[in-house]
Order: C-alpha cells, then sequence, then structure tokens
C-alpha cells in the first residue's frame, strides 16, 4: 500500500472512528484556487493560505504576539560570529505517513530552491548561504559547495558568506519548508497532489476539485492542541457577494474577502476584527519603456497622483502609505511620500519633450478583484485629469497577471507585497538589484548599498537612517516607484468560531481553531 493511502485512512480513522458525529467541519472561503502547492516554487497567494495548513518551516511566528517561537525545530545555536546557525529538528516532528521529518528534508528542499532548474522568485533569501548563489547560476557544481549540511537526521548547520543576525526568520516562509526526496523521486511534479503530498503541518490534502473546492483531513501526526475540527472545506469563487449571503446564513464561520460596498457599512459592526497585517501596494514605472525612460516625464505622472484619496469609501481596509514600509512596522511613521502637485505635474510633462499625439496614452497593468480595480481606477482617472492623455487599464487573472508583469509592454504596474520576514528591509529588497523577484526595471547602486548597509547596522535607528535614504533615491530623485496603500485585514467573524488568527502575511492560522453549536 503506498504512502498516500495510508495517509487517508489514518484520517478517515481520526475523524470517523468514534462515528461521523464526531467530526467536525470547517468551510472557508477563498477567491482563487491554486495553481500549484509545491511551495518551492509557488509565488502567488492563492497558493500560501493552503500550504500554510500543510507544511511548516523550522520556525514560525506566533499569530497573537507575532514572536518568533520553534516549529518543527526544537532551537538553534548561533556561532559567535553569526556565520554558522546549528539547528536542532524535534524529536517528534513527523510526515503525515508517521516517518520523522529529518534534517535531510530541510537540505533536499533548499538544494531543489537553488539548483539552475528552479524558477523561484525568493532565491535571493538565501544570497547570505555559502555558495548558494553559485550553485543556482552554475551547472554542474556539487551540493558540497553550499553551506548546508545535515550532519545527521536531526542536525542542520547553515554556513552563510557574512554575519546576519537572526537569520532562523529566513526558513520561517514557505520555500523553505521541508520536502520529501523519496515523494519527488515517485511522483515527479505530482508529489503535491491530492492522496499523494506528505504534509509536515497541521493538515493533510484529501482531495482537490480546480475551481470549486479542496478538502483538507486533519494530520493524525500533528498534535491536535486545542482544536476541534476535524476537517477543512475549502471553498473557491470570486463572487464575494455570494461569499458574504452565505456567511450571513452561518456556512462560512468567518470571512475575509468582503463585497466593496459592504466594507462601509460593516465599520461598527461587532463581527469585524482587523489583525495585524503587513502588505502595501505601489505604483512601479517601467523605466525602460519610453516615455516612461524619461525622468520628468514619470516624475510627472508620479505627482499627478493622490494617494490620500486612493482610500475614500474604503478607509476601514485601506490606509494612504506614506513610505515603502507599510503600517505598522517600524520606520512606516516616517513620511517620505510628497502631496500631489496636479500644476508642477503639467509644468514638470511640458518640460519632459514627450509629445501628446493624438493617439497618445500610457497603460497600467493590475490585477483583477479588490482592492487592486478600485485603486486602479482611481489612479487612472486622476492621470488623465490632471494631465490630460488617456490612460489605459488593463486588470488580470493573478496568474496571468504573473506572466505579462515580466514582459515590457505595459508603462506602469501595480504590485503588491506582504512582509515575508516581519522587517522593514523585506519591502525594500524586492526592488533591489539582487531580488530574483523584481518588478522594477530600474537599478541603482546608490539604492543597493543604502539597504545592505541598513541590514548591517546593529540598532534599528541607525538602520533606518539607511533604508530612509534608499527610499529617497527611488521616491523622490529618480520617481521610479510610488507607494499607493496600505492594507489591513477585515474578517467578518461569527460568535461560534473561537482561537480564529490570521498571520502576518494575512493567512488564516486555523490549527487551534474551535467551532461551537
Amino acid at each position: 500500500m503506498d504512502c498516500g493511502r495510508l495517509v487517508l485512512i489514518s484520517a478517515l480513522v481520526l475523524c470517523f472512528g468514534q462515528g461521523t458525529a464526531f467530526c467536525k467541519t470547517l468551510n472557508i472561503h477563498l477567491p482563487d484556487s491554486p495553481a500549484t502547492l509545491d511551495w518551492n516554487g509557488m509565488v502567488t497567494n492563492p497558493e500560501a493560505p493552503i500550504v500554510s495548513l500543510l507544511q511548516e518551516g523550522l520556525y514560525g511566528f506566533q499569530p497573537e504576539t507575532r514572536k518568533l517561537i520553534p516549529r518543527l525545530a526544537e532551537g538553534v545555536k548561533k556561532s559567535s560570529d553569526l556565520k554558522e546557525y546549528t539547528f536542532t529538528i524535534r524529536k517528534d516532528a513527523k510526515w503525515s505517513d508517521g516517518r520523522a521529518v529529518t534534517a535531510h528534508d530541510f537540505v533536499d528542499s533548499w538544494l531543489r530552491l537553488l539548483s539552475p532548474q528552479s524558477t523561484s522568485l525568493y532565491l535571493y533569501y538565501l544570497n547570505d548561504v555559502e555558495g548558494a548563489k553559485a550553485y543556482h547560476q552554475k551547472e554542474g557544481m556539487q551540493a558540497q559547495s553550499v553551506g548546508i549540511r545535515a550532519l545527521d537526521d536531526r542536525t542542520l548547520v547553515v554556513k552563510l558568506n557574512r554575519p546576519v543576525p537572526d537569520w532562523e526568520k529566513i526558513p520561517t516562509f514557505w520555500p523553505f519548508f521541508p520536502i520529501r526526496k523519496d515523494a519527488l523521486e515517485k511522483f515527479g511534479d505530482h508529489f503535491w497532489r491530492p492522496g499523494v503530498l506528505l504534509s509536515s503541518g497541521a493538515f493533510i490534502l484529501e482531495s482537490s476539485e480546480p475551481g470549486k473546492r479542496m478538502t483538507l483531513k486533519r494530520n493524525p501526526h500533528y498534535a491536535k492542541g486545542r482544536s476541534n475540527i476535524d476537517q477543512i472545506e475549502v471553498h473557491f469563487g470570486h463572487d464575494l457577494k455570494a461569499a458574504y449571503e452565505r456567511f450571513e446564513s452561518g456556512f462560512f464561520p468567518y470571512l475575509q474577502f468582503l463585497p466593496t460596498e459592504k466594507l462601509e457599512k460593516l465599520k461598527t459592526s461587532r463581527e469585524v476584527f482587523q489583525p495585524p497585517l503587513y502588505r502595501n501596494h505601489m505604483l512601479v514605472a517601467n523605466a525602460k519603456k519610453y516615455p516612461m525612460t524619461v525622468r520628468d516625464f514619470r516624475t510627472a505622472v508620479m505627482k499627478a497622483i493622490d494617494v490620500s484619496g486612493l482610500a475614500a469609501g474604503r478607509e476601514i481596509s485601506l490606509l494612504p502609505s506614506k513610505s515603502m514600509i507599510p503600517t505598522p512596522l517600524q520606520g512606516s511613521e516616517v513620511p517620505i511620500n510628497q502631496p500631489a502637485d496636479p500644476v508642477g505635474a503639467k509644468r514638470l510633462l511640458r518640460a519632459s519633450g514627450v509629445v501628446l499625439s493624438k493617439n497618445f496614452k500610457i497603460r497600467i497593468l493590475t490585477r483583477m478583484g479588490e482592492p487592486f480595480q478600485v485603486i486602479g481606477k482611481r489612479i487612472q482617472n486622476q492621470i488623465q485629469n490632471a494631465l490630460g492623455f488617456e490612460v489605459e487599464l488593463a486588470s488580470l487573472h493573478p496568474k496571468e497577471f504573473s506572466a505579462y508583469a515580466g514582459l515590457n509592454e505595459f508603462d506602469l504596474i501595480m504590485v503588491y507585497w506582504n512582509a515575508k520576514v516581519p522587517e522593514p528591509s523585506d519591502f525594500l529588497l524586492p526592488y533591489g538589484g539582487t531580488s530574483t523577484n523584481r518588478r522594477l526595471q530600474f537599478e541603482s547602486a546608490v539604492f543597493d548599498r543604502e539597504v545592505e548597509l541598513g541590514i548591517l547596522e546593529g540598532s534599528q535607528a541607525a538602520a533606518m537612517r539607511h533604508f530612509v535614504a534608499a527610499q529617497k533615491e527611488f521616491l523622490l530623485r529618480e520617481r521610479v516607484l510610488l507607494p499607493l496603500v496600505d492594507e489591513k485585514t477585515t474578517v467578518l467573524r461569527s460568535p461560534k468560531i473561537k482561537n480564529l488568527y490570521f498571520d502576518f502575511m494575512g493567512f488564516p492560522v486555523l490549527k487551534d481553531v474551535v467551532l461551537t453549536d
């Protein structure tokens, strides 16, 4: 009998061993179904909420306090020079087939992530590991050249190129979850399919109907904790009004994605709560495509946009951005964005030398859904009203967006970023020259140097001085970015659900959830 069938039988015994009356199901809603659950390679938010229920990393963040705590590791020892980290894997850490999670599983996962064949956008998080960049960039290099070692089943050693304080925060992020090499060898690219996928987290994937639903069952080899939930039914659908109606009827005990027209009315509702979220939305200029190559022109466009007006009518979930660092992270209180200046924008447009022909227009790329289209429409109107030329808004499905955002077809792109590590630098690094996830077609040695110096500083105040200098390079001098809004998670929650938490990326933490009758 294969491992997938054993997992399924174990889960059914757990749920139905005392009769179906003892099996509690939690129904939840997500707008998009995942394209893949391969955590080494996935990039979009539809996948992350599911994977975070199925897998865990060495460390994680306690959802109530946001403090770093061990997960699959029981602890870490750091060398005095902060260039070597030794993780000890928990004795009781097991996969859903009962096999122990080992240090080798992390080595296999991270080397797969770094392989020359990898297309992961998050490779740069391992840039500080010895030999990591060279291993990815050059075919034929030996795995022994990378500073990742399993000394035995429970001991994982990571060697770095330079001292990095608190490097254990990096493997909290999903690309660095462990992986089973034997499952990869047996099932190849299908290792994440229902009935096959092995879980290191609280749930296992029992079944999937693409675009409709997924069924997750409790992992029998993971401590159940306080929860009385045995099964999660994930329902996918873009119709937010229909999802809201199902919440009202009691089918969904909580709802995270809400219809725009309901947000204002829900401000005073006792059912609303807003857990902290580290997420912001940015407008990125394609500085390699004319006329955005002209600094006066892109400055005129940025000056035409009133960031304070982008959250109008949606104050419950959006805040105007002050900088590239979103509320509530340290540094978000420093105002770097400047107020809109339509008169100055018009003057710079004339000075730019860009000829506005009869059919002249610029194109903005954004995602479908909210708040993307609401924000995009307001930006479109502001630029047209201030500068007098046509602005075309292209709203694409998240999967299409990821493909088109890397092309050179659009003048401006609306992007958003969730903190993968809850640090101010995490909102600057994606736009720098070392990032493998860049949407910015512009490079600046000044920006890269200031971010690097800030990361290496010993105090937060000193680091922030460098981070402010880096932001001024892009936001004020070069005008290639404009922070738009900081987003807050807005959740409707019924009284019958307890211990519901969300992490700082806005993903539900459901392993301790309790449903009452």
